[in-house]
């Protein structure tokens, strides 16, 4: 049987099975490794760098002795309870005082 679109249809297979084994060995042999040497320590110098600012974040968060935002928060908010007081405290003695 001499069917050129048969023959055309065995020998495309041919060619794309082909290039799919060259396709698998270049990913796997070359992409693969080149990648991995490339970008390994370019992901890992991105997470050290996370971690790092990470760390620096949470020493801002968090209670440290009087030096983080925390800190200063909790300065802020007992200035201004005492602040609020002693207004209160004004408030009612010149209520007294006209009263």
């Amino acid at each position: 049987m001499n069917n050129p679109l048969f023959d055309f249809i065995t020998q495309l297979g041919a060619v794309v099975t082909a290039l799919g084994g060259i396709w698998a060995f270049a990913r796997n042999k070359i992409l693969r490794p080149l990648i991995k040497d490339e970008v390994s320590p370019l992901l890992n110098n991105v997470r050290q760098e996370l971690i790092d600012e990470i760390r620096e974040i949470r020493k801002e968060v968090g209670p440290n002795g009087g030096q983080s935002m925390y800190d200063a928060v909790k300065r802020i908010e007992k200035r201004q309870e005492q602040l609020a007081q002693q207004f209160t405290e004004h408030l009612l003695n010149h209520q007294n005082m006209g009263g």
